[in-house]
């Protein structure tokens, strides 16, 4: 299991990053929470976490996310 924290930046672009890490904004932001977490599955993340998440604590990412 490898977890993404899913976040929105004051921008109101979501990011992503290591769940074991600090919030990490540098990269690419996603219009949507689900862009974000699509980017995050096709990093190999298989688990989201996060205010950026449609739910809360740890939970798969929906395969609908991933097609």
């Amino acid at each position: 299991m490898k977890t993404a924290r899913i976040f929105q930046e004051p921008t109101g672009l979501y990011h992503w990053c290591d769940n074991d890490s600090m919030l990490d904004a540098r990269g690419t932001g996603h219009r949507t929470k689900a862009a974000a977490m699509r980017a995050a599955a096709f990093d190999g993340y298989t688990h989201a976490v996060g205010s950026g998440c449609y739910w809360e604590g740890v939970r798969k990412i929906p395969d609908k996310l991933i097609r």
